[in-house]
């Protein structure tokens, strides 16, 4: 694939100006249809969204809940390539809120854009490493990246000291992290000769991203969460863990992404006791794999592309 230049349809890249990024477009809110990302697109941002979503080779669900503001710490975005054959799903937890915030998702933003048709996610988080640390930025910033190559089905995936994704695989009707080995912690930090991995962003130059990789057959799923979730606290102080979460999971998870994402939501209020979650941002994409997009890419780069300039000549 060629190199292309990202068309942002984007709700909000970040707080403050001077990121790089456009600022102040709505988020999304359910009622308003899918949000379709064809291709050289690039969504998302830290505001309140709640929205079903459109991908090549995938369908999801994205929701997002700021916990004292219109905006908060997590950061979200959704990417596609210049062909319409491959999605980018980025999942931030910056620790701290408005500069600093808007400085990290105009960061995220630009990569994503950068490498839209790069398969290794890798490179987006180490590009994001080098830029943290070159700025001397002081809020830790954890991120999962994952892409997805719809006509084979890979995925691939890479941690900077954030919670596992989970995978669902339909065929075993199982959820399982998504992980190379299972000697990580779940928060995706790893330790080798002492030499420090997938740590959190901006903490040192020299540190490695592994590179993870799965297949998605159709019907399989795969979520991405931020912290938030996990440590949704009930009143006698205990918190929602991965236990309950995979739970939740399992229970609806004959459901759609929109009505798994519901679920999940009303149980984190169930548990906290509360409809109103103060304790932390809580984020979290569904994706679920649908049928491999067929015929050759040159094809699928030329139809995405007139169905991308149609869009924008409409409005």
């Amino acid at each position: 694939m060629g190199k292309s230049t990202a068309t942002t349809d984007d709700q909000n890249a970040g707080d403050g100006a001077g990121t790089g990024a456009p600022a102040g477009m709505g988020g999304g809110v359910e009622g308003q249809g899918p949000r379709e990302l064809v291709c050289s697109e690039v969504w998302g941002g830290n505001r309140f969204v709640e929205t079903e979503v459109k991908l090549p080779g995938m369908t999801g669900w994205v929701y997002s809940r700021p916990c004292g503001g219109p905006r908060g710490g997590d950061v979200h975005y959704l990417s596609t390539c210049s062909a319409g054959l491959m999605t980018r799903a980025c999942l931030a937890d910056v620790v701290g809120h408005g500069e600093q915030v808007a400085q990290m998702s105009g960061w995220i933003h630009r990569l994503l854009g950068k490498h839209m048709n790069n398969p290794d996610p890798n490179l987006v988080l180490e590009a994001l490493n080098r830029q943290a640390v070159d700025a001397g930025f002081e809020a830790m910033t954890t991120a999962a990246l994952i892409c997805y190559y719809a006509p084979r089905g890979l995925l691939r995936y890479g941690y900077a000291g954030h919670p596992r994704a989970l995978h669902y695989r339909a065929v075993a009707d199982e959820w399982q992290p998504l992980a190379e080995g299972d000697d990580s912690d779940l928060d995706g930090s790893e330790e080798r000769g002492g030499r420090q991995a997938n740590i959190p962003l901006g903490v040192q130059k020299d540190v490695g991203f592994d590179l993870g990789m799965s297949t998605l057959e159709e019907g399989d799923r795969v979520v991405i969460f931020s912290d938030g979730v996990l440590e949704t606290p009930r009143p006698d102080g205990a918190l929602f863990s991965t236990d309950r979460l995979v739970e939740v999971l399992r229970t609806h998870g004959r459901s759609s992404a929109k009505e798994l994402g519901r679920a999940l939501v009303e149980a984190l209020y169930e548990f906290a006791g509360s409809r109103k979650l103060t304790h932390d941002d809580v984020s979290f994409i569904i994706l679920d794999a649908g049928p491999r997009p067929r015929g050759p890419a040159i094809w699928h780069l030329v139809r995405n592309q007139t169905r991308r300039l149609i869009r924008k000549l409409r409005g």
